[in-house]
């Protein structure tokens, strides 16, 4: 064996070495009880020093999930297998058809119409959907089938068309 050859041979060892001890470091660790990180919209610094986090480790849990700014944060729960849960505040949660008194229309898994530039005659059929129909919607939207990448219609009728 060449002398470069039992350097790499080496460096590769030193290098998995390196990965498994990353591995054991960053496993997840287990505690007896839920943590409140934050409550009531406040951090509490004892109980990040209980999980011995940093407070810029909170804050890149918060943006991982989601949060970019702590004070959105009404509940940040540090749970017993590691995980995070968060409940914004009301003010930063996302809107949901409830607000609204509103009830969306059921979809449906998307059903491949066209793909490639081909029309997938079963699947048009079986969304009921016959080929003028389709080629009438591309024209419509400006397209011709040979532009198309993939298009697909939903239960509820909406066609979503993607180009090549």
């Amino acid at each position: 064996m060449r002398k470069t050859d039992i350097a790499i041979v080496i460096l590769l060892v030193l290098i998995a070495g390196l990965e498994i001890g990353h591995i054991a470091l960053t496993k997840t660790k287990r505690y007896e009880k839920e943590i409140y990180l934050i409550k009531d919209g406040k951090i509490k610094s004892a109980a990040l020093e209980e999980a011995e986090l940093s407070i810029e480790k909170l804050s890149a849990l918060a943006r991982q999930r989601g949060y970019f700014n702590l004070g959105d944060i009404d509940i940040m729960l540090l749970e017993r297998d590691g995980g995070i849960s968060i409940l914004p505040k009301p003010r930063a949660r996302a809107l949901n058809t409830k607000d609204f008194n509103f009830t969306p229309v059921r979809e449906g898994v998307p059903i491949v119409i066209a793909k490639d530039g081909k029309i997938i005659g079963e699947n048009l059929k079986a969304a009921g959907v016959n080929e003028k129909e389709l080629l009438t919607l591309l024209e419509t939207r400006g397209r011709q089938l040979s532009e198309i990448l993939l298009a697909t219609i939903t239960e509820s009728g909406r066609v979503d068309v993607f180009e090549k």
